[in-house]
């Protein structure tokens, strides 16, 4: 199975993902990707208060 990676890019910096996840193909990729997302916003967003500079992830395989 193709390994993974959810890198973060947010207004602290990069944050690499070290390990991955073993994945069948790009769509369930795609899936957990949805999946993680209300987490890492919800983190830079703490009590739903706007930040001026936006997070991005990218996901590479």
């Amino acid at each position: 199975m193709p390994r993974y990676y959810f890198d973060i890019h947010d207004a602290k910096g990069f944050h690499p993902d070290e390990f991955g996840e073993a994945l069948a193909d790009l769509e369930e990729a795609r899936d957990q990707a949805q999946l993680l997302l209300p987490d890492i916003m919800r983190e830079e967003l703490p009590n739903r208060k706007r930040r001026s500079a936006p997070t991005f992830w990218s996901l590479t395989g």
